[in-house]
């Protein structure tokens, strides 16, 4: 466990415990992913929020966020040796983040609220380019996705100018087309020069809102920026941050964990608390939770100790969430709506899901199992190509209530994680050792689907599934094993294949020497464990 922010940034050799196969329900979530990821432009089948202007936190960046984070938790522990299926669906999502009606709200958001600022008497000219000032809900979730990327993937791919474009194309308004170019670098630059300018509690989210949530993600994303590219920027702000907000409020503070802040207002030099008394439900502690316990992990443990019981409720099938007061509040909104008052429904109501990730990322295993049960019993999980999710129900008065951000993230998510399965990836990010272990690439998705992917610079091993209902003939390649060295394959235990230093064949495998890669044929049936072992005699 971390202690301290000194032990940030340890450039580790990667997993060092191997994760166990994924099961049905987990290839189910991450192809729902996939399929998601798939869809035409501008096609947001099993998306679309509650709120039509993709203001509230059931947005669609939320959703590509979030299942883009399941992503890299499922390829760091089960997958480091199968990266191609992963990798070129995590680029798809960030294309998708990148498209116009994403992020349009801004626009008109960036003009300013009462909500956000009650002392707010004109709107201020609003600016179009969705991550040069005061959208760090967007471009903080933007920037950690790049990040964990480049960290997975390392080809440099959003390293090149104009990677990040954002182009604004509207055909029947404004003075012509508005794109505004940047890649990973100017990215980093442009979110860490706003943090510069502030009083240390962080970049505002809408103008007048810093929240204590919207900030972890760009302050972790800088991490892996710095790990990737031998910066020290995000570590610096993570301190920088935690004294602000230690200063001014009860945050970290172990003795005083009652009236918890959610966003500072700039212009009012206020803190807006949670207001535990109204309100035990905690959502704030679940959606922060697992962010920052990345960084201060005791911490969050002992908050989770404290709110946990006003937070989940037993059900006949498992646990759900304490919803009422977000119910009454929606109500009340509904018989008067104003400028001061913001409906729950419209920002969507994640508790469910999120607990479930806090709990999965502290490790603990029961509450996340009785929270899936209680999914699993009253969310209607819905199987669509091969894909798993729980579709939008917007009754919040009921324990069937699902947010899209829920569905088709954050359940996967949490079933997906372990017990510091998010922190590892920044605390542990993977090196150039484990980038340039042996690979599996050239499998044949949706025909077969690898369940686990895990290699030493000597074996690798993977369990492999086909979905036909018949035997599935299956030729793939593996990368980085040194030419001309002996090899054999086994498949379930049963020697199938070898090459020996002299280049001689037998069996399932050959030499591509042209390519630098070994070729593997064999026939799956079902579900089976391949072996690639390199003989100990092989020099």
């Amino acid at each position: 466990m971390l202690t301290s922010l000194s032990n940030l940034n340890r450039k580790g050799a990667g997993v060092t415990t191997v994760a166990p196969a994924l099961s049905v329900e987990q290839i189910g979530h991450i192809r729902n992913v996939i399929r998601l990821s798939r869809q035409l432009p501008g096609d947001w089948s099993d998306m679309g929020p509650f709120d039509p202007t993709n203001e509230g936190d059931d947005a669609y960046r939320y959703q590509l966020a979030y299942m883009a984070y399941s992503l890299a938790v499922t390829q760091y522990h089960y997958l480091p040796a199968h990266r191609e299926l992963l990798r070129d669906t995590f680029r798809q999502l960030i294309t998708k983040m990148l498209r116009h009606d994403v992020w349009a709200y801004w626009e008109l958001t960036s003009r300013g609220s009462k909500v956000m600022n009650p002392d707010l008497t004109e709107l201020v000219e609003g600016w179009v380019d969705p991550v040069s000032s005061k959208n760090v809900m967007y471009s903080g979730h933007l920037l950690m996705m790049v990040s964990l990327y480049e960290m997975l993937y390392r080809d440099g791919y959003y390293a090149q100018p104009g990677s990040l474009t954002f182009e604004c194309r509207p055909p029947f308004r404004g003075l012509g087309p508005q794109d505004f170019e940047y890649d990973h670098h100017s990215l980093a630059t442009t979110i860490a020069s706003q943090f510069s300018l502030t009083h240390g509690l962080g970049c505002e989210c809408e103008p007048n809102g810093v929240f204590v949530y919207c900030n972890q993600f760009p302050m972790l994303g800088l991490l892996n920026y710095d790990h990737v590219y031998g910066t020290n920027i995000g570590r610096p702000l993570l301190e920088k941050f935690r004294r602000a907000w230690a200063e001014k409020t009860n945050l970290f503070d172990e003795t005083n964990m009652e009236d918890l802040p959610v966003f500072y207002a700039v212009q009012q030099d206020e803190v807006i608390t949670e207001g535990s008394t109204e309100n035990k439900e905690a959502a704030s502690v679940v959606s922060w939770g697992p962010l920052i316990h990345v960084w201060e992990p005791e911490y969050i443990e002992k908050l989770y100790a404290t709110v946990i019981d006003d937070v989940r409720k037993p059900t006949a099938h498992g646990y759900s969430v304490r919803l009422e007061s977000f119910h009454r509040t929606h109500l009340e909104y509904q018989s008067e709506p104003g400028i001061d008052k913001v409906d729950p429904m419209m920002l969507g109501v994640h508790n469910h899901g999120m607990l479930a990730l806090l709990a999965s990322e502290i490790g603990d295993a029961d509450t996340v199992e009785k929270l899936l049960a209680h999914a699993d019993a009253c969310m209607n999980p819905t199987w669509r190509d091969g894909g798993l999710f729980y579709p939008r129900c917007d009754d919040l008065n009921t324990e069937s209530y699902v947010t899209c951000v829920m569905g088709n993230a954050l359940l996967g998510f949490a079933r997906l994680n372990m017990r510091n399965g998010w922190a590892d990836l920044f605390n542990h990010p993977w090196g150039d050792e484990v980038l340039d272990l042996p690979q599996l690439i050239d499998i044949p998705y949706p025909r077969v689907v690898v369940r686990s992917a895990h290699s030493t610079s000597d074996t690798l091993v993977a369990t492999l599934s086909s979905t036909t209902e018949v035997d599935e003939p299956l030729s793939f390649h593996v990368t980085n094993f040194a030419l001309r060295v002996g090899v054999e394959c086994f498949l379930d235990g049963e020697l199938i294949g070898s090459l020996d230093e002299s280049g001689a064949e037998k069996g399932a495998l050959r030499w591509d020497a042209d390519q630098g890669l070994i070729h593997v044929s064999l026939v799956l049936s079902g579900t089976q464990r391949c072996e690639l072992r390199r003989l100990a005699n092989a020099s």
